[in-house]
């Protein structure tokens, strides 16, 4: 895990709680995350959409394919192997 601002020695903390406001040591170093605009939890995707398409994609593959290959096993599981005509 990383921090957003270094960690500060006990003189650097103590100049920065002075009174007068003004520290000796260096300034804190502002994260880039922070100067994005709006409100954002997730980083954003490399692929955009992938998710969505992922989603359709195996449900219609469930729907066209799968689902019509498991009745034809099972027709076929149900039926004797040797028929008496």
């Amino acid at each position: 895990m990383t921090r957003s601002t270094p960690l500060r020695s006990k003189e650097q903390s103590a100049a920065a709680a002075s009174p007068t406001g003004l520290a000796d040591g260096p300034a804190p170093i502002a994260h880039p995350a922070r100067h994005r605009t709006g409100w954002s939890f997730a980083k954003p995707s490399v692929i955009p959409g992938f998710g969505l398409t992922l989603g359709y994609t195996l449900t219609y593959l469930s729907l066209i394919v799968l689902i019509p290959v498991i009745a034809l096993f099972l027709k076929a599981a149900t039926t004797p192997m040797w028929c008496s005509a």
